[in-house]
């Protein structure tokens, strides 16, 4: 890395990236956080894992917004899971295509990691912060609320 003779770039990711030694970290020239998706992001990753299964989202126009809380403290991965397992759903169901009922019940089934991890997860974007990290998103980083908003929607779901 540091010792490149040629104009190249070089990525890598971890997953826990304070379980690095800091000689190793220094070799990077810059280092990024990739947080969980926003409301934007999300929205996003839907349409693609959605037409992905030749669906579209515009078939649920007027469920943007419900659909993008349903989602809220899921990674990308858990989003695609989700589409799976909701076609799956109204499969199940006898529907004769995806409904946003498939979508809404099948997302209050889903434990996303910053559920699971939530403490693991926001030690680890604290760490991220107080090391200099930069965000990977346009998104300001700051300590997301997301794991908790998460757990009460699942609590209340259940």
């Amino acid at each position: 890395m540091q010792e490149r003779t040629a104009d190249v770039f070089i990525a890598a990711t971890a997953n826990a990236l304070k379980s690095l030694p800091p000689e190793l970290l220094r070799r990077f020239d810059a280092k990024f956080w990739v947080s969980l998706p926003d409301d934007t992001q999300r929205k996003e990753i839907l349409s693609i894992h959605l037409k992905k299964v030749d669906r579209s989202i515009d078939m649920f126009t007027d469920h943007i917004p419900a659909l993008v809380e349903a989602c809220d403290g899921f990674s990308g991965a858990e989003i695609e899971t989700w589409v799976g397992e909701s076609l799956v759903h109204a499969f199940h169901a006898q529907h004769e295509d995806l409904q946003i009922d498939d979508l809404l019940e099948t997302a209050t089934s889903i434990a996303p990691m910053s559920v699971i991890s939530s403490e693991d997860l926001i030690e680890s974007r604290r760490w991220a912060m107080s090391h200099g990290i930069r965000s990977a998103s346009i998104t300001h980083m700051e300590p997301s609320t997301a794991p908790a908003r998460a757990m009460r929607r699942r609590v209340i779901s259940q």
